[in-house]
C-alpha cells in the first residue's frame, strides 16, 4: 500500500526496482563504421570520355526540317483542305520546333563545355528560333481563321 499523500503510479507506467545511478562518464561518440559486403571494393563502370560530337545540336538540325515541312504543308495544303487537321499538324510542327530550340540551347552548352565547333549549335539555334516565330504566326493566323 502506498503511503498516504503519495501519488500512485499510472497503470501503464513501468517502475524500476533498481536505485537510480549517476552517470559520470561521457557518452561514446557516434562513429561511422561501414559494413563490409560483396559491394565493397567493386567500382562501377566509368563514364565514357566526352567526345567532340555535339549530339543535341545534330538532333536539333534533324528536327528543324521536319517542323518546317509540317508548317509548309499547313500553309500550302492542310489550311484549305482540312482546317482541323491543319491545326493538329501546326501544333505538332510547333512542338518539334520548340524541342529543336531547346536542343540547340543544349548543343550550345555542350559546345562551350567540350572542344567542339560552336557553328553547328549556333546555326541550329538561329534556325530553330526563326522557325518557332514563323510557326507561331502560322498558328495564330490559323486560329483566327478558324474562329471567324
Amino acid at each position: 500500500m502506498p503511503p498516504t499523500g503519495a501519488v500512485p503510479p499510472m497503470p501503464d507506467e513501468v517502475i524500476s526496482r533498481r536505485a537510480s545511478e549517476q552517470i559520470d562518464r561521457q557518452p561514446e561518440p557516434i562513429v561511422y563504421r561501414p559494413v563490409s559486403g560483396s559491394y565493397v571494393g567493386q567500382q562501377g563502370r566509368p563514364l565514357p570520355a566526352p567526345t567532340a560530337r555535339n549530339v543535341p545540336a545534330r538532333i536539333a538540325l534533324v528536327l528543324i526540317p521536319l517542323a518546317a515541312l509540317g508548317g509548309a504543308s499547313v500553309v500550302l495544303w492542310w489550311g484549305q483542305a482540312a482546317p482541323t487537321v491543319a491545326g493538329v499538324v501546326a501544333l505538332v510542327s510547333l512542338t518539334l520546333a520548340v524541342g529543336a530550340f531547346f536542343l540547340a540551347i543544349g548543343g550550345l552548352v555542350v559546345a562551350v563545355q567540350r572542344p567542339t565547333k560552336k557553328a553547328t549549335s549556333v546555326v541550329a539555334l538561329a534556325l530553330a528560333l526563326v522557325l518557332v516565330v514563323w510557326l507561331g504566326v502560322v498558328m495564330v493566323t490559323l486560329a483566327v481563321t478558324m474562329v471567324t
